[in-house]
């Protein structure tokens, strides 16, 4: 902070410059809220992948989405996290819960969420067994796992 400035100067600066930076459809409490269960910049690069196809990108085209997937994401992550009802959504996500629910049952419908948690599964499986791999091979007196044994039970 400035000498001899009072700190609301501060922050009526640091709100205008938000203001004028944000994007049209976010308020500034939208893009100051955060929750514990919002998805960080390399899960949601991982997701991003993972999510079906938007209406508006194949072939026939369509309307593009009115909501970032990034939020609808979050909102419905938000949701499961907590436990709380869908019409309990916290307004600073800033959809309105029937289109976070319906983004939710679409996806769950066609199988995309049940794929996108077999994925995930999947990629942390691999990633396991690589660090094990890695491991054996600086510890080679690591105990390997019997294939084709059944285990002895004490």
């Amino acid at each position: 902070m400035g000498r001899g400035v009072p700190a609301h100067v501060h922050a009526e600066a640091i709100l205008s410059a938000l203001q004028e930076a944000r994007p049209a459809c976010l308020t500034i409490a939208q893009l100051m809220a955060h929750h514990p269960s919002d998805t960080s910049d390399l899960a949601w690069a991982m997701l991003k992948a993972l999510l079906p196809t938007p209406p508006c990108q194949p072939p026939k085209g369509g309307a593009p989405e009115k909501w970032p997937r990034r939020n609808v994401v979050d909102a419905i992550r938000h949701i499961t996290d907590n436990g709380t009802k869908w019409r309990a959504l916290a307004a600073d996500f800033g959809i309105p819960w029937r289109t976070v629910f319906g983004y939710f049952a679409r996806w769950a419908k066609a199988g995309a969420l049940k794929w996108i948690l077999d994925q995930l599964r999947r990629r942390l499986r691999l990633r396991l067994r690589l660090r094990l791999r890695l491991r054996r091979r600086r510890c080679p007196q690591l105990p390997r796992p019997q294939r084709g044994r059944s285990r002895q039970h004490l």
